[in-house]
């Protein structure tokens, strides 16, 4: 019997249709991949109130053994500025930007430690925020600073989460949630950290690198466990000098902080200006000099600030003090406290839109980024400007610029106008 064209016909577009039906699929996937944006364009990520990136894959991890290796020297340091371990300042990094030294986020956040602009010079100094070592010291820097803020603010829970959070969404933002998270992103990034610490840890192990360089862990506590610790629950009694300084607990836990900055800042003078200083304290008027303040040790610290809310006879203590009078203040109304850590002080320049420059005024703060001309490689120095010479120089005043015995006094000596990281200006002068 004789078959129609259409009975032939039938296999052939049935096969057809199968084969078309294949490739569809197979192109289909691959256009999709093609459209999805990867993981990496939306992992930009800025702290200090900008977004956090979603978790980086943590399966890359054990592939990070050359990185560590290769910048080890500065996470040591981080580690030591900040107390933190090294495994926890990688899994940190990791979240950031994925060991991309590149990076910038959609709102502005800037390299590996995903520094904002305005954030950066306090504490990168005159660094590069791409250069991968100078942004991980950088952070080091950040973490610790940002631990001992929320100890002195009495913020409970867990130290290493508030200190997280406030990496990611400010200090502030944490202070005012009393530890907790503000936004649900803020809820997951220390989680997310954290699970990328655990690898972290592991992967410093197996290099055979110790994870705290001085050998002895800083415990991570809680605000109200550090007020209730003493030292010897905290370090061990043959520990290094530095090491046990660090981990003091009870009141000198967040006193040390507070105190800490100013210790290394009695390293300030410069060889240059030895010859020039002077203690004659006949131009002082800091009007709480009386109050107690640390010892040349830093073995003991008050626990009451003066009222420009810094310890008494420190560096930040007098620039605060000559800026409330600069600014229609007295002792009986203060108009500046102090923001913090002499290192902190540019940036809040910044943040206030207050001129900064490289020229003497009296008056102006002058401000030494941390490791310039002798200042703390972590806390840099303040001073403020007496009196502008015309040979290139200036006469600076401050509190604890010197070494003991000089120490938390006041002292002039004569400067050189290239000497100095910046020049903050007071507004309205």
């Amino acid at each position: 019997m004789q078959k129609s064209a259409l009975g032939i016909a039938l296999p052939f577009i049935f096969v057809f249709g199968l084969i078309l039906s294949l490739l569809l699929v197979i192109g289909g996937g691959a256009g999709a991949n093609a459209c999805t944006p990867s993981s990496g364009n939306g992992n930009n990520n800025g702290h200090q109130n900008a977004s956090a990136p979603a978790a980086a894959p943590v399966t890359s991890i054990g592939d990070r053994g050359d990185t560590i290796k290769t910048y080890l020297p500065e996470l040591q340091e981080a580690s030591s500025i900040s107390g933190f371990p090294i495994s926890l300042i990688a899994a940190t990094i990791h979240q950031e930007s994925g060991w991309d030294p590149n990076i910038v986020s959609h709102a502005g956040a800037q390299g590996l430690a995903q520094f904002m602009p305005g954030t950066w010079p306090s504490y990168g100094g005159d660094g590069d925020p791409f250069n991968p070592r100078d942004a991980i010291r950088a952070m080091g820097r950040y973490m610790g600073d940002l631990k001992r803020i929320l100890r002195n603010s009495n913020v409970g829970g867990d130290e290493i989460d508030n200190v997280l959070r406030a990496y990611n969404a400010g200090p502030n933002a944490v202070i005012r949630q009393s530890g907790g998270w503000n936004t649900s992103e803020n809820a997951d990034y220390a989680p997310a950290i954290r699970a990328h610490w655990q690898q972290y840890q592991t992967l410093i192990k197996d290099l055979g690198i110790p994870d705290y360089p001085t050998g002895h862990e800083q415990p991570s506590l809680s605000n109200v466990a550090a007020n209730k610790a003493t030292p010897e629950s905290t370090s061990s009694a043959s520990a290094p000098a530095p090491a046990q300084a660090e981990k003091k607990s009870a009141k000198k836990a967040s006193d040390k902080d507070k105190c800490k900055e100013d210790k290394k800042n009695q390293k300030s003078s410069n060889a240059e200006n030895k010859n020039s200083v002077n203690t004659d304290n006949s131009g002082d008027d800091y009007p709480w000099k009386d109050m107690a303040h640390c010892d040349a040790a830093y073995t003991s610290c008050p626990s009451t600030p003066d009222p420009t809310n810094a310890l008494p006879r420190e560096c930040v203590a007098f620039a605060a003090w000559r800026v409330t009078q600069q600014t229609g203040g007295s002792a009986d109304n203060i108009t500046f406290h102090s923001p913090g850590n002499a290192e902190v002080w540019r940036g809040h320049w910044i943040n206030q839109g207050w001129k900064i420059g490289n020229k003497p005024v009296v008056g102006a703060i002058v401000y030494y980024s941390p490791g310039t001309a002798g200042a703390s490689a972590a806390y840099g120095h303040v001073a403020v400007v007496k009196q502008v010479n015309d040979d290139g120089t200036f006469v600076e005043e401050g509190y604890n610029g010197l070494g003991a015995p000089n120490d938390h006094q006041y002292y002039t000596r004569v400067v050189s106008n290239g000497s100095v990281s910046a020049f903050l200006y007071i507004p309205g002068h």
